[in-house]
């Protein structure tokens, strides 16, 4: 018997979300970024509808939710989209681990080369 452990990196996709996506990817497909074409205006649609309904569920406003395409993406936005509010608030400390995923560690380093101070702490053990 195999387990899978590794829930951080993926996840088994709910059976009704693998639906709505398969649909979209095979049978009304469309760059919601297009909208000059009817396929396009439904994917707009689809989307901002997807938006309202999460942002209901984390009492949120639709235009507080960004959509990303990956880990990666999410974190250069957290982590250099914020580096102006740092830079203009006198706020450029900044204090992550060492075992970070690359994704993460990267941007640190970016920031670092431009003035920030990062901090990389190393876990140990547990205290009892």
């Amino acid at each position: 018997m195999t387990v899978y452990l590794d829930s951080a990196a993926t996840t088994r996709v709910d059976p009704r979300v693998a639906e709505v996506v398969l649909h979209w990817m095979t049978s009304e497909f469309g760059n919601a970024g297009s909208r000059t074409h009817d396929w396009g205006t439904r994917a707009k649609r689809c989307v901002q509808q997807a938006r309202e309904q999460l942002a209901g569920q984390l009492n949120a406003t639709a235009s507080e939710l960004i959509f990303t395409s990956g880990a990666t993406e999410s974190n250069n936005i957290a982590l250099l989209g914020l580096a102006p509010h740092g830079e203009n608030h006198a706020r450029r400390h900044i204090i992550s681990s060492t075992i970070e995923h690359k994704a993460v560690l990267e941007p640190l380093e970016h920031l670092a080369s431009r003035g920030f101070e990062v901090d990389l702490i190393s876990p140990g053990p547990l205290a009892e």
